[in-house]
């Protein structure tokens, strides 16, 4: 029983990812069963309905439950877990999650139910794409997830998704109806942001293939894509190095015009005042932060990665210089 699982940020996308997934299955000869989960109530009192629709070619049947919680993710997570322990199904199962529930929820419940993964696609609104990653406001005002507090940014919503998928949807949403110029520049920054990503669009039928390893390497806060990016018409990827410690001081002074602009920011730094330790840096639409991942043996590096649609290596590489210590090279 192996399972392909979408997520998303959009109701609209998602369905019509549905659509186009299943039409891919189709051209190679394939007959999935279709399992979607959504969240139709939360209640005050800590209670959480769910709707769960299990579609086979011939037939489509509908349950819906309770959960005694208030979080959609853990409701999910919970719910597929039980599902993949008792499941007899022998041929692939597509999961469609609620929105805005992780790709990585029902990955775990696989792992835990020993079920491989096939594909983890994210469904996305080529319209929207740029907005999300710019947006500031939290998860929980954006979509239902019940009563728990999201304070994630849609953009980190979906550059957490990012890093988990292996395949990308651009939905064709007849409401929103995306223009070519908007599908281009959504099909180049996923270039940028998400270089090992399959684009499942139009004709194209074909997908990536889910890796857990390298899945979760990329999950990891400063992770930079080993692939070389180049330049594009809409977007471009300036990665800058430094063979000295930074200073926290002058990254500080230097980093909100270094970024200003950018849609994506990730690495790691040396910062003189933490010798030892690997600082990640991060950075999605228009918030930008540091964190400690502890004290590695690992050979230290420096090295950002800044994708935006308006950027100036030689100048950034200079900002960059400023910030170094006047130490020897590391």
């Amino acid at each position: 029983m192996p399972i392909s699982v979408i997520s998303s940020l959009s109701f609209w996308a998602r369905n019509a990812a549905i659509e186009q997934f299943l039409s891919a299955r189709s051209e190679v000869g394939e007959q999935p069963l279709l399992l979607t989960i959504d969240l139709l109530d939360s209640q005050e009192d800590g209670e959480l309905s769910l709707r769960i629709t299990r579609q086979a070619p011939a037939s489509t049947a509908s349950s819906t439950i309770s959960w005694e919680g208030n979080c959609a993710s853990y409701a999910t997570l919970a719910l597929l877990s039980d599902y993949f322990d008792h499941s007899l199904e022998e041929r692939e199962i597509i999961v469609v999650l609620p929105v805005g529930v992780s790709l990585k929820t029902c990955i775990s419940a696989a792992e835990q139910a020993q079920v491989p993964v096939k594909n983890a696609l994210l469904a996305l609104d080529p319209s929207t794409l740029e907005d999300d990653l710019w947006d500031s406001g939290m998860m929980s005002s954006r979509v239902s997830s019940g009563g728990c507090d999201d304070e994630r940014t849609p953009g980190e919503f979906l550059v957490g998704e990012v890093g988990w998928a292996d395949t990308a949807v651009l939905a064709e949403i007849p409401l929103t109806h995306s223009t070519a110029a908007e599908r281009e520049r959504a099909e180049e920054l996923l270039e940028h942001i998400g270089p090992h990503l399959a684009l499942l669009r139009g004709e194209a039928t074909s997908c990536g293939c889910f890796e857990r390893q390298l899945a979760f390497q990329r999950s990891q806060a400063g992770y930079l894509p080993t692939e070389p990016l180049a330049d594009g018409k809409n977007f471009r990827t300036v990665v800058l190095t430094s063979q000295k410690p930074i200073s926290q001081e002058k990254l500080a002074e230097a980093l909100p015009r270094m970024v200003e602009g950018a849609c994506r920011v990730r690495g790691t730094v040396q910062l003189e005042e933490f010798p030892g330790e690997e600082i990640a840096v991060e950075g999605i639409g228009p918030a930008v932060w540091l964190a400690s991942q502890g004290e590695t043996k690992r050979p230290l590096t420096t090295t950002i990665a800044i994708t935006g649609d308006d950027l100036d290596p030689q100048e950034l590489q200079e900002l960059f210089d400023s910030c170094q210590t006047t130490d020897q090279p590391a």
